[in-house]
């Protein structure tokens, strides 16, 4: 008699758990930092931009842009972060003209001024 009163004991209180468990719901997930587009991830060598400052808004991401060569941006970058091994530009223009903004690798920029529609290498 003894032993079925631990196993019930012991499924009473498995039981137990896994309510607790459900009832609580998954764990949250964690929260973007900077208000960053989440669909956006900035892998190293990358560069990456945003549409509004403090890397709001929409996100894109590209490979470093080779010295010389000139990558025309799907958006208007605003604030941009640099973890490729290489300098680059942030052209106002699509075709790497106008007001240019410069990123030493591993630099960020929160507040880049007016809209960059093209990335160059330096």
């Amino acid at each position: 008699m003894r032993r079925s009163t631990k196993a019930r004991l012991g499924a009473v209180v498995a039981v137990i758990s896994l309510g607790t468990a459900l009832a609580s719901g998954p764990p949250a997930a964690a929260a973007p930092t900077g208000g960053s587009d989440v669909r956006v991830t900035c892998n190293a060598g990358s560069v990456c931009g945003w549409t509004a400052y403090n890397f709001g808004g929409l996100g894109t991401t590209s490979a470093a842009v080779a010295s010389g060569q000139c990558k025309n941006l799907s958006i208007s970058v605003r604030s941009a972060i640099n973890h490729s091994f290489s300098y680059q530009r942030f052209w106002t223009n699509s075709n790497c003209t106008g007001t240019s903004y410069l990123l030493a690798p591993g630099e960020s920029a929160t507040i880049m001024g007016a809209g960059h529609r093209g990335l160059g290498g330096f």
